[in-house]
């Protein structure tokens, strides 16, 4: 059995009716900005080079983005009207959750700006790349870059549903976790884990107590910042007595947050979380 593409499909088939997004035809040679990181994760992978006015300098971040080599070559931005106005831009993108100030203003000066929401399906992650690559009259790009990710998703394994499923803990900077509704749960579940956050009846980005983290029965822990990094407020947690406890029973992984924060990074992370769940469970079943 292979992992369910069935999304990716139906959202390749939807290429005659997805709407350009803004005004007008598209320009085969128009100049776009990006003023989200998930935005120019899209951009930099479908548009010609010649096209990328900025991105934002997230993008650079090898941590954070899975673009970050595409990125070194191309101008960045901060998310700021002033910087996209200079730039002479024929569209803009950007993200539903940040920016919004810039957005607001670049659309009262009358800029052409597409926002996109957050992905948190693979097949929303087909849409918007097809969305964007036809906005920007490079709809084959687009099309070559969903059939790779099909490809890729359809290449992995699925779990075998007669073995329980590990129990798996995603803990954040500061404690937080993710929960139903977000891109992380639909990766840990494509990869056969079970997401102890949705048990505990948290939906997308929750805080989570110490003791709630230690007491949680976790069979692995995913971290999505290091624990041996430098000091910072937001990881000391990470660092706390307590965690120890946890440490002993439950293996610890350490996943940038590229993986759980845009989606192109899907099948990367769903083929290694799966060798993972893999391992716990042959050693579960060992006498």
């Amino acid at each position: 059995m292979r992992y369910c593409v069935t999304g990716l499909r139906l959202a390749m088939g939807v290429l005659a009716v997805l709407p350009i997004g803004v005004h007008g035809a598209a320009k085969a040679e128009m100049r776009v900005a990006s003023l989200n990181l998930c935005t120019d994760e899209i951009l930099l992978r479908v548009a010609d080079p010649s096209q990328v006015a900025s991105v934002t300098w997230l993008s650079r971040d090898e941590n954070s983005s899975s673009v970050s080599a595409l990125a070194r070559h191309v101008p960045v931005n901060h998310g700021t009207a002033e910087e996209i106005l200079m730039q002479q831009v024929d569209l803009v993108l950007a993200g539903d959750l940040s920016a919004r100030h810039a957005v607001n203003l670049l659309r009262r000066l009358g800029k052409s700006v597409m926002v996109l929401p957050a992905a948190v399906t693979s097949a929303t992650i087909a849409e918007q790349i097809i969305a964007v690559s036809r906005a920007i009259g490079r709809a084959e790009n687009g099309t070559d870059l969903v059939a790779r990710m099909t490809t890729q998703l359809a290449e992995i394994v699925s779990p075998d549903g007669r073995l329980p499923r590990p129990k798996a803990l995603i803990v954040n900077p500061n404690g937080f976790t993710t929960g139903a509704g977000t891109l992380a749960d639909a990766i840990l579940k494509a990869a056969g884990f079970e997401n102890l956050a949705v048990r505990l009846g948290r939906a997308d980005y929750h805080r989570l107590p110490i003791e709630t983290i230690v007491t949680s029965g976790a069979d692995i822990l995913i971290l999505n910042a290091d624990r041996d990094g430098p000091p910072a407020l937001a990881t000391e947690l990470l660092r706390h007595p307590a965690f120890a406890h946890a440490y002993a029973r439950a293996q610890v992984v350490i996943l940038p947050s590229r993986h759980w924060t845009c989606g192109f990074a899907m099948a990367e992370a769903v083929e290694y979380l799966t060798r993972l769940r893999r391992t716990l469970q042959s050693r579960s079943a060992a006498p």
